[in-house]
């Protein structure tokens, strides 16, 4: 299992960034609100069903994917990593490269 490290992203217009093995994945738009600030259960259903259309959520290798599962799955980043890396077993997540 490859450990993938989430950290404040080094981009001045994105939130976060994913350290791969073999390369960097920023995701989230800096100053956009997410469901891991906001928590509202019906922006986060308009934001899945908008995105969804365009975006392949299953390759956790984009940004797309990155920002559903990280940002828009779970109230607080650490519970959202915590669901993520119990639905798939390719990758570990964390924020500390623990």
């Amino acid at each position: 299992m490859t450990t993938v490290i989430i950290a404040p992203s080094t981009r001045k217009e994105k939130r976060l960034m994913a350290k791969f093995p073999d390369g960097v994945v920023h995701f989230g738009s800096r100053g956009s609100s997410t469901f891991i600030d906001h928590k509202d259960e019906k922006s986060k259903a308009a934001y899945i069903a908008r995105h969804r259309v365009r975006e392949d959520h299953s390759d956790l290798k984009t940004a797309g994917a990155l920002a559903r599962h990280v940002l828009w799955s779970e109230v607080t980043l650490k519970e959202a990593i915590k669901r993520l890396n119990a639905r798939q077993s390719k990758y570990r997540f964390t924020t500390n490269g623990a």
